[in-house]
């Protein structure tokens, strides 16, 4: 499940644009009912937002009497950089994972645990060309007011590297699927309201057979500024 943590919201909330719906006077909200905001991004030229994300799963693969379980524990650090905005106020967008720590393990294995600020070296090989990206722009896209990644303009050489064998289409499809920014609700939220994404991936097990499953992300609102 990928939890939006407070540090996260308060940052993303700070440039999101939020408006109270308009009303009739016979559907105004009563005193005793939470007000609700209208969630959108409001893009500017050269705009820079940073922001945090911490992802954690626990997958479990059972075949007859044996079960082994993937963990897989993600903190980063992101930014993105507007280049331009649209009549739409669509953002062509530029994004950067400017820091990153993983820990994963798989059944009994040793866990892997890994630290950008101790540079690729200090990591093993296979992890060794993503973090050779961080700090350096991953692609340029085109999102809307609602965080949805519309499509990918162009890759990065580094990113490229970091994924062997995968072409610039597939890397630009996986990225359009994962998205970049938080998707936000069709519908106005109220404080404490959540909503939910949910999109397919795979896994390998122990003997590299792939396995095909869905996630589901749940974000909340917290707190408006």
């Amino acid at each position: 499940m990928f939890s939006l943590q407070p540090r996260t919201l308060l940052t993303l909330v700070a440039i999101l644009g939020s408006s109270t719906p308009g009303l009739l006077a016979a559907d105004a909200p009563q005193p005793d009912e939470a007000p609700t905001w209208q969630l959108a991004f409001k893009f500017t030229p050269e705009q820079v937002v940073r922001y945090e994300d911490r992802f954690h799963s626990t997958i479990r693969l059972q075949k007859a009497n044996k079960t082994v379980r993937i963990l897989n524990n993600r903190k980063s650090r992101k930014h993105y950089r507007v280049l331009s905005v649209d009549k739409k106020g669509q953002g062509l967008v530029e994004t950067v994972i400017d820091h990153i720590k993983i820990r994963a393990q798989q059944g009994d294995e040793p866990a892997i645990n890994i630290d950008s600020s101790n540079g690729p070296d200090s990591c093993p090989v296979n992890f060794r060309t993503l973090l050779a990206t961080i700090g350096r722009p991953i692609a340029r896209s085109r999102c809307d007011s609602s965080g949805k990644l519309l499509n990918v303009l162009s890759i990065s050489k580094a990113w490229l590297k970091a994924h062997p064998g995968a072409s610039n289409q597939s890397l630009a499809t996986s990225l359009q699927k994962q998205g970049f920014l938080v998707p936000l609700p069709e519908e106005p939220i109220s404080i404490g309201g959540t909503w939910e994404e949910t999109h397919e991936a795979t896994t390998s097990d122990r003997v590299g057979k792939r396995h095909r499953i869905t996630l589901k992300k749940i974000y909340s609102l917290q707190k408006v500024d």
